[in-house]
């Protein structure tokens, strides 16, 4: 891969051409899993947990806006960026989305044969 370059940021578009179906859809589903579901846990546990449902929606955000922020000043996904550092970053980031999505079926699975 060729080495890092430096670009100027893009103007920002005004508001009123951002705002559309795109925008609404993508607020939706910013931190939607945790609206959903800590009021479940929050019914049956108590308020006592309601402070990871802050700390998880400040993380995500925060989070987000680094990547976007990298993704508009270098025109490329963060993932490209992180296999430039070195090429064991794509086998960690596809060990990563496996396991994510493996693990919730063998514990599911695993919990069911054991009760």
């Amino acid at each position: 891969m060729p080495a890092f370059k430096v670009a100027q940021l893009p103007e920002p578009q005004p508001l009123r051409r951002v705002l559309g179906p795109g925008v609404i859809a993508a607020g939706v589903g910013l931190a939607s899993g945790e609206f959903v579901i800590w009021p479940y846990i929050s019914a049956n546990v108590g308020l006592v947990f309601l402070w990871a449902a802050v700390v998880g929606v400040v993380a995500q955000f925060f989070l987000n806006m680094e990547i976007e922020r990298y993704t508009l000043a270098t025109g490329e996904t963060a993932l490209t960026g992180f296999s430039r550092l070195g090429r064991h970053w794509g086998i960690v980031f596809a060990l990563m989305a496996l396991l994510a999505n493996i693990w919730p079926g063998w514990a599911t699975s695993s919990a069911t044969v054991f009760t």
